[in-house]
């Protein structure tokens, strides 16, 4: 049913309390993992200074490449990815868990009051309604 599961990280510890659940469930299934995680710097970036961005997508090669040592040591198979999408994270992560066909989207959600809700938005929430497949949101 899960074989293929999408995690999508931040670099916050919310987001990364959800490894166990995802292990949990990629044990149950026989399935695989691939974490994901988005670059924040906008691709604007890139046109102005080629070496910001360089530098904020080898920072994220370098905290997702730990979260894979995690799911590593549980012995289930795991795979990575670094995207750009801000800052439309959401639809890049929709984007990549469509590209890798995956059957289950499991993420974090921040619990963020509703106040900080409608200025920043929610990742998760705009993840959840717009996916085609199995959202497993996780209150941190």
């Amino acid at each position: 049913m899960f074989k293929k599961i999408l995690v999508p990280l931040d670099g916050s510890p919310p987001s990364e309390a959800v490894l166990p659940v995802a292990i949990d469930l990629a044990q149950h299934y026989g399935g695989e993992i691939q974490l994901v995680i988005i670059s924040l710097i906008p691709t604007l970036y890139h046109a102005i200074d080629e070496n910001v961005l360089r530098m904020d997508m080898d920072s994220c090669r370098v905290y997702i490449d730990k979260a894979v040592e995690v799911v590593r040591t549980a012995k289930i198979p795991v795979s990575s990815h670094v995207g750009e999408g801000a800052p439309a994270v959401a639809r890049a992560l929709l984007r990549r868990a469509e590209e890798w066909g995956a059957d289950a989207i499991v993420m974090s959600s921040h619990g963020h009051g509703s106040v900080e809700r409608l200025i920043l938005g929610s990742v998760a929430e705009r993840v959840a309604h717009s996916a085609r497949i199995p959202v497993m949101l996780v209150h941190s």
